[in-house]
């Protein structure tokens, strides 16, 4: 789904038909376009379940602990992780107020390779925060590659001739990812260390740690590396005068700036629910069982919620965005990651360096919105 295309059928459904409740294969999908309504099911834990079966399989259980669980287990899990995670991220923040050398270098040029760009940036904030070394980098670096490759449409839809071979392949990948696991656990980096010590200590339980240890290494680099190329896009396309602007304003409101452009290019376009009884939502009826698809990339762009939603508007947004879910499943590196994006920010507004797209090439996931190709020209 191409970006500008996906915009304006968001745009559409958010006026004409903000829920949609569809038939494939024998379910029922319900989807959400609206900001308030989206919220309100993300938050909503009596009616809406992140426990979803597929996902036991699709995802092989231990990866998405972090995910998938409904309270009270995903709070005990959450308090257990989070001391941690908000440790390293202080850590990390310290180092990275300074900038980061991969952009410095390439706001020097005439062009920057977005993608490539991510990439190496994303590499310095996994070894600050995890403490991964060389070897370990370039294991996950070519597992998440191939991963990522691997999976498809009928892998997230749930549906398809082909999901067999794609539970097959996700399989493999989890032995893959197991074994480096137990050679990491054996030998760990002290950051890693801390969080095994920390989350046996809390938790009690080896499998449970690893369960989480192995959450966050799955979701971290590939989101963080898709959400800097989307935001250095979402920058690119403000303009000229736009850009001059919040140069001006970047020392006060660099913050903001950097949560607009996760607002308006999430990486995530949606998340998954699935509906614990019978209900209705804007005089949809919903039955036990239905699944829930809640779209964030049009509920940040919802104008009901955000004025101009497709301009980084700095001042004035009351309304939380989506991009990194709500309520007690809001990721549990958002603050990472927003961190991250408000030092690139930061780092190119200061620069007072004018970005445009020169040429881009959507990636073919529906789900993930990602880049193959980045170039962006810089004035």
């Amino acid at each position: 789904m191409f970006p500008h295309k996906a915009r304006e059928i968001f745009r559409d459904m958010r006026d004409h038909e903000p829920v949609l409740k569809e038939e494939r294969q024998g379910r029922a999908f319900v989807h959400l376009f609206r900001h308030s309504d989206c919220i309100q099911a993300l938050q909503d834990h009596n009616l809406w379940s992140s426990d979803i079966p597929e996902f036991e399989e699709l995802l092989l259980g231990d990866a998405a602990i972090l995910i998938q669980d409904d309270p009270p287990d995903h709070t005990k899990y959450r308090i257990a992780v989070t001391p941690w995670v908000n440790q390293m991220t202080a850590n990390a923040s310290k180092l990275m107020k300074t900038g980061f050398d991969p952009l410095r270098d390439e706001l020097n040029k005439d062009s920057i390779d977005a993608v490539a760009l991510a990439e190496q940036i994303t590499t310095e904030v996994l070894t600050l925060f995890f403490g991964f070394r060389h070897n370990e980098l370039e294991c996950l670096k070519s597992w998440s590659s191939r991963f990522g490759d691997g999976v498809g449409i009928e892998f997230l839809e749930f549906e398809g001739e082909n999901v067999e071979t794609q539970i097959n392949f996700v399989r493999e990948m989890h032995v893959e990812l197991d074994d480096f696991l137990d050679s990491l656990i054996t030998n760990p980096p002290e950051p890693i260390g801390c969080l095994i010590n920390s989350l046996e200590s809390s938790l009690g339980d080896q499998l449970l740690s690893r369960a989480l240890l192995k959450s966050l290494i799955f979701a971290s680099g590939h989101t963080l590396s898709g959400q800097i190329a989307n935001s250095l896009e979402v920058l690119a396309t403000q303009g000229k005068e736009k850009q001059e602007l919040l140069s001006v304003n970047s020392g006060s409101q660099s913050r903001q700036i950097a949560e607009e452009c996760i607002r308006i290019r999430p990486v995530f376009r949606g998340s998954h629910r699935v509906a614990k009884r019978d209900s209705e939502v804007r005089g949809i009826k919903v039955f036990a069982g239905d699944y829930l698809i809640v779209w964030n990339a049009s509920a940040n762009l919802d104008r009901r919620a955000f004025n101009k939603p497709e301009t980084i508007e700095p001042a004035g947004r009351k309304l939380r965005h989506t991009s990194f879910g709500s309520g007690i499943h809001r990721c549990i590196g958002a603050t990472l990651g927003s961190q991250v994006i408000t030092a690139i920010v930061s780092q190119v507004l200061r620069a007072q360096r004018t970005l445009s797209v020169k040429s881009s090439t959507p990636a073919k996931d529906p789900w993930v919105d990602s880049f193959e190709a980045l170039e962006i020209a810089v004035y």
